[in-house]
């Protein structure tokens, strides 16, 4: 899964974890969990219309995954907070759409590296 994850990004979280792969394994999997969590949320929050919510969301989503390295899925969480922050919940079906396709590779990739720790 070249060039769904930037290595350095993950090479990075690893050395601040001291190079800990049962530490980093455990980050990976709360990273998923809460990804996943979280493009539900602003799933929910778009069809109710909070955008505060789905802004929310969506910037804590960009965050974790710049972390992980996850470079695509970050720059479509942040425009999912642009929209958030817009009150604009008219464009967010295909960018959610868009989200969850990428969180499908980020997620192999990273079950990838986490099996060879």
């Amino acid at each position: 899964m070249t060039g769904v994850i930037d290595q350095s990004a993950l090479n990075a979280l690893s050395e601040t974890t001291g190079d800990d792969p049962e530490f980093l394994a455990e980050l990976i999997d709360t990273f998923l969990t809460d990804a996943g969590k979280l493009l539900s949320t602003i799933a929910t929050a778009s069809i109710a219309g909070n955008t505060e919510e789905l802004r929310r969301a969506a910037h804590s989503l960009k965050s974790n995954s710049a972390t992980f390295g996850a470079t695509t899925l970050t720059n479509i969480a942040r425009s999912l907070e642009e929209l958030g922050k817009a009150n604009d919940v008219a464009g967010i079906g295909p960018l959610l759409a868009e989200a969850r396709a990428e969180f499908t590779l980020v997620e192999r990739s990273l079950r990838e590296t986490r099996e060879s720790l």
